[in-house]
């Protein structure tokens, strides 16, 4: 994972046209270049995915889970997590 000397608004980083196929994380402007995950990674969120929503469906309860999501957790920082769970 290596950073860039960039600084980014968030509003900036929601347009920001990086590489393509290359996904960028935003910590207090900087942009991040994520390692790409491995395809066993990606079959795990999948499967976790797949598990909340079954669940949710069965106890009737009205969240949605997710592995494709970016989440702005302070000012000027975006990550992007590997499963989210949100109403």
């Amino acid at each position: 994972m290596t950073s860039t000397s960039t600084k980014l608004t968030f509003a900036e980083y929601l347009f920001y046209q990086g590489k393509p196929d290359v996904l960028y994380e935003l910590f207090r402007g900087q942009l991040i270049l994520m390692a790409a995950p491995t395809a066993l990674h990606t079959r795990i969120c999948n499967f976790l995915v797949y598990q909340f929503q079954g669940y949710f469906a069965n106890v009737n309860i009205s969240l949605r889970a997710t592995s494709s999501t970016k989440v702005r957790i302070e000012e000027n920082s975006s990550r992007i997590p590997d499963v989210v769970v949100c109403t």
